[in-house]
């Protein structure tokens, strides 16, 4: 009988970092590169404003929308695509350069972007402000800059409450250690200290806007399976040759596909010798033969 073992953990995180903005005065958010420094007050409060002025614009549309509970957080709830895409044209009527975490939905006002990477080509001191609309109806706030020490990501993660309250709970600076912007205009940067999180702390931001046709095809073949933690969508297989898959890590995605729901540990058999909760032999080759 073939075993896989359950593991619930938690994973908890906290990498202190900066440089740039790191000042003698101590601010609510206290992260430095290398364990050392802070963010000022200053730039604390400044971030915090521009965040809760942006959550305001929204915030009446916010409360119109239907939220279900996520199947991935239980604190969490979502809203559908469709009101993420409503957020992001509402925010960006306001001269705002957003757009979504998805990648879904055009950035808006890109033309502040395009002015940011002319100035990178120059070697110039330069900055730009990116907001991205996540599924729960909360918000990143991603400002790039760069400086003759390096280039730098200042962060603030943002959720609404079902009332509406916004709480800028995280905000951080990290230095990035690459970024390019791509012939087909997607701009990917390397946070070095957030590899623990996805895919070798690469991240993208598309700047064109999204191809309809492309689009459907990654609501259909991409986003049901995704990035995270499986290597079906980074490695080199076909269907005569699938050694370097890893049908383990794809098993609970695999379940979910076809049975609409996602596994629960509760339905799965005891290991009476470990404690340890196990996925079948029959189960396992049922569903990745199906």
């Amino acid at each position: 009988m073939k075993k896989m073992v359950v593991i619930t953990g938690i994973l908890c995180c906290i990498v202190l970092i900066g440089a740039f903005y790191a000042s003698n005065q101590k601010g609510k958010y206290l992260l430095a590169q290398n364990m050392k420094g802070s963010i000022s007050t200053e730039l604390s409060d400044r971030v915090q404003e521009e965040c809760l002025a942006v959550a305001g614009v929204y915030k009446d549309i916010y409360l119109e929308f239907q939220k279900k509970p996520s199947d991935i957080i239980q604190a969490d709830t979502l809203i559908s695509d469709e009101a993420v895409g409503e957020i992001v044209r509402k925010i960006g009527k306001e001269g705002i350069t957003v757009s979504d975490t998805a990648g879904r939905c055009s950035l808006e006002n890109s033309e502040v972007f395009y002015s940011f990477w002319e100035n990178v080509q120059k070697g110039e001191t330069t900055s730009v402000t990116i907001y991205r609309i996540r599924p729960n109806g909360g918000f990143y706030r991603y400002e790039f800059y760069m400086d003759h020490t390096g280039k730098y990501l200042l962060s603030a993660s943002v959720n609404l409450d079902l009332e509406g309250s916004p709480d800028v709970y995280e905000m951080k600076i990290t230095p990035l250690s690459e970024w390019k912007f791509t012939e087909k205009e997607n701009f990917i940067f390397r946070d070095d200290y957030a590899v623990w999180a996805s895919g070798n702390g690469y991240r993208m931001i598309r700047i064109k806007p999204v191809d309809e046709i492309c689009l459907a095809y990654q609501k259909k073949y991409v986003e049901p399976i995704n990035y995270g933690g499986n290597n079906l969508m980074i490695s080199n297989w076909s269907e005569t040759d699938y050694s370097e898959l890893s049908f383990n890590d794809l098993f609970e995605n695999f379940y979910q596909l076809k049975e609409g729901k996602r596994l629960e540990k509760d339905q799965l058999p005891i290991d009476s010798s470990n404690e340890n909760r196990y996925i079948t032999a029959d189960l396992f080759e049922t569903l990745m033969n199906s």
